[in-house]
């Protein structure tokens, strides 16, 4: 392993351990009953979800593994489709589900899914500019 592939491999570690803390962070603001946080607390927990998600790109950008983008396309792919399952069964029609609310809980789930989405492209990429290699390990 180069530089460059440890370096990505540390920065998705730092990224993804950022974005479950913004998610706990998340949760632990919306745990009062009723739901009541304050806009400065929305904006920091949305602040954490795009800092993890700039540094996964960073990572993403750095390397130039196949492996590291199936690894993250997983991760935040399977991050993604849980969110928006979460989203469209738990919250919405909640008496508590107002604007602010839902610009908290988007943030969770537009970040790994706009990185999910980077890694897919970054993954076709490679493989259709060496087609050969398709068929060695990853």
């Amino acid at each position: 392993m180069n530089w460059r592939n440890i370096t990505g491999f540390i920065l998705l570690g730092l990224g993804t351990a950022l974005w479950f803390l913004a998610f706990a962070y998340r949760m632990l603001i919306t745990s009062d009953i009723p739901v009541n946080f304050t806009p400065e607390e929305s904006a920091l927990a949305q602040r954490f979800f795009i800092v993890s998600g700039i540094i996964v790109l960073i990572g993403t950008l750095l390397t130039k593994s196949k492996g590291f983008y199936l690894l993250s396309l997983g991760i935040y792919g399977s991050i993604a489709i849980f969110g928006w399952l979460n989203k469209s069964w738990y919250a919405a029609g909640a008496e508590y589900y107002s604007a602010e609310y839902a610009r908290l809980n988007n943030a969770s789930i537009y970040v790994p899914s706009a990185l999910a989405l980077i890694n897919l492209i970054y993954l076709l990429v490679s493989v259709w500019k060496n087609p050969e290699r398709l068929h060695r390990s990853v």
